[in-house]
């Protein structure tokens, strides 16, 4: 099976790549939405969590997703703690789901690049970069989210150096649509004949 992993900070473009290589016969998995799902229907980690953090991300004994952003957010101890909790269970369905995939291609859309190693099956990652400037104003068209959100989220993900330096290939994303399908033909071009 080929796997390719779409990798990059907020605002990038990660989405946009994500959906070429569907277009592709891609299956695809966005490990984003795969973790919300995880974390509302777990109920280890739910008890997890209540240990950590009290009723305080509980609404009515459910777990609030948006009030679990908010403590995670709060220190990068408790990004880590939270982490600590649900990539376990995360990297274990993702790694099932990889395993259960029927189609020979899959794209998998995870930003926290340096935790791709928990992933046990062979890989090539393509991380997508951007100017900060160009990251926000996507961010702010796409969901209207305020630079405080987006700052807080940029200071905990890794820089584009380090992208770049673990990535097996690069998209630099500062243009137009028409740009990044043409630099996402020649990546894809590659990599078929690797």
């Amino acid at each position: 099976m080929k796997i390719i992993i779409v990798s990059g900070p907020i605002g990038s473009g990660k989405s946009k790549v994500s959906e070429l290589f569907k277009s592709k016969g891609f299956a695809y998995i966005n490990s984003d939405l795969l973790a919300k799902k995880i974390i509302k229907n777990n109920i280890q980690i739910q008890k997890k969590i209540k240990r950590f953090l009290g009723l305080n991300v509980f609404i009515k004994k459910k777990l609030s997703i948006a009030k679990l952003k908010k403590y995670i957010f709060l220190s990068k101890y408790n990004k880590d703690k939270i982490d600590s909790i649900i990539h376990p269970y995360f990297f274990k369905e993702l790694n099932s789901m990889i395993k259960n995939t029927k189609k020979d291609k899959l794209v998998i859309e995870i930003p926290l690049i340096e935790t791709c190693k928990n992933i046990k099956y062979k890989y090539k990652i393509i991380s997508v970069i951007s100017k900060i400037h160009k990251r926000i104003e996507r961010l702010n068209k796409k969901n209207k989210k305020s630079i405080e959100y987006f700052n807080i989220i940029n200071n905990f993900q890794r820089k584009p150096g380090f992208y770049i330096k673990n990535s097996d290939y690069i998209m630099m994303n500062n243009g137009t649509m028409s740009e990044l399908k043409q630099k996402f033909n020649n990546i894809y071009k590659k990599i078929n004949y690797e």
